[in-house]
């Protein structure tokens, strides 16, 4: 259970009265379970049909009226995840006040508005971006400084740890942030070229694992560059199938890094050692089991500003997929909308406060907050308004990950491996091993 604090809390309306006890606050990622709150409701109470939260912390709490007992019973919602609200620049609170909806369909709301704060706990592990500075080293360089870890933790201020596996903590370390080989230790001229290396970082507390890429490089020759790909070329598993469009017959596991190079093109690097430069018009790397898509404004990052709208969360690989597969079919994101616009909130201020907060991470201003609501009485379907305010948000930054169900492949389209084969493992090349 959180340990938390309480207060009273007491609201006349015109037909009814809050009495009980909210927590004062709550720590983040609290989950039904974890806190739950009772309020006594008196008054006229055999009017009251429903009673909902709104406002921008509505959706992190569930509520269950009983009329029967005239209890409302309150618990955590969403996760409510503290990074977000830092990083969206918004105060660290769970706000949000209540509505009564009457038996005549009349809709009375608390004035008051209810603050629980946020609190931070040390979740999140550190995460590694590949160099500062450097990132490379010459064959045959003793001892030599590779180059300055980039690490950042929103919950710690470090120390970091770092740990290499057993086949390189013999010729690896880190002293401070800077990686650099071990006294009496060089690098051969057979790991000329891009040298992945598999490490976990660590706060004390939480850890995370990463692959790390170092630049080997001829002794005082320029630094390694992989060859360019022309379409239709074929490099080892790499192929570059036109000028918007490469493919890797691997599973996107075999992925190591996808990462800016010079001129606008990109680097693809697998893990087994074969990498290729692919040019920055690529909008599509497909894999065996799904692929990731870079277009900004393609089907998936519609599909996933449609879900962090709808949802207030970041849609999966697997949800992604099946969007996708349904726009092909001819859906439109107005049917994958459709049904989940039912499930939130009737209220209609409390519907378009949802959205804003889902897709922007933010309350909708007055303009923007009436301009919605008089799209809605004017005949405006919820899931356009939904539609609207979700590709209203910046296009995203990182590739999408979007995976095929068993039975498709993503670069044909054909069927792929037998639904009775293991699904394949998820890829390990999440944001932090794309470097873009």
């Amino acid at each position: 259970m959180v340990r938390i604090n309480i207060w009273t809390m007491g609201r006349k309306m015109s037909f009814v009265q809050f009495t009980g006890i909210l927590p004062a606050s709550m720590t983040e990622g609290s989950r039904p379970g974890d806190w739950a709150a009772t309020l006594s409701v008196t008054g006229q109470t055999d009017r009251v049909a429903a009673i909902e939260a709104v406002g921008p912390g509505a959706s992190y709490v569930a509520l269950h009226w009983d009329k029967e007992q005239a209890l409302l019973f309150l618990s955590p919602g969403a996760v409510a995840d503290y990074e977000a609200f830092i990083a969206a620049g918004l105060e660290p609170e769970i706000a949000f006040s209540l509505h009564v909806r009457l038996d005549d369909g009349t809709v009375w709301q608390d004035p008051a508005v209810f603050r629980v704060a946020l609190l931070d706990v040390d979740d999140t592990p550190p995460a590694l971006r590949g160099f500062a500075s450097g990132g490379s080293v010459a064959a045959g360089a003793i001892g030599a400084v590779i180059g300055t870890l980039s690490i950042t933790d929103p919950d710690s201020a470090g120390p970091f740890h770092i740990r290499f596996t057993p086949e390189e903590e013999w010729r690896f370390e880190v002293v401070g942030n800077t990686l650099k080989l071990r006294e009496g230790i060089s690098l051969g001229l057979d790991e000329i070229g891009t040298l992945p290396l598999l490490v976990e970082v660590s706060d004390g507390r939480n850890s995370a694992g990463f692959v790390l890429e170092v630049s080997v490089t001829e002794p005082g020759g320029p630094p390694f560059r992989p060859p360019a790909m022309e379409p239709g070329e074929m490099l080892g598993p790499i192929a570059l199938a036109d000028g918007a469009r490469a493919v890797v017959v691997q599973e996107a596991h075999a992925l190591a890094a996808l990462r800016p190079a010079a001129g606008g093109d990109r680097q693809v690097a697998l893990r087994d050692g074969n990498e290729a430069l692919i040019p920055g018009t690529v909008r599509r790397v497909e894999f065996a089991d799904g692929f990731l898509d870079l277009d900004p404004r393609g089907a998936a990052a519609q599909a996933a500003a449609l879900h962090r709208a709808l949802h207030g969360t970041e849609a999966g690989g697997a949800a992604l997929g099946e969007a996708v597969l349904a726009l092909q079919r001819g859906e439109t994101l107005a049917d994958l909308a459709a049904g989940a616009v039912a499930a939130l909130p009737a209220e209609e201020a409390a519907f378009v406060a949802g959205l804003y907060q889902g897709a922007l991470g933010r309350a909708p201003e007055g303009a923007e907050l009436a301009l919605q609501l008089g799209r809605l009485g004017s005949g405006t379907s919820r899931a356009q308004i939904a539609i609207d305010v979700a590709l209203s948000a910046a296009p995203a930054e990182r590739p999408l990950w979007v995976a095929l169900p068993p039975g498709r492949e993503a670069a044909t389209g054909r069927a792929g491996p037998g639904l009775d084969d293991p699904p394949p493992p998820p890829p390990p090349f999440a944001a932090d091993l794309l470097l873009l």
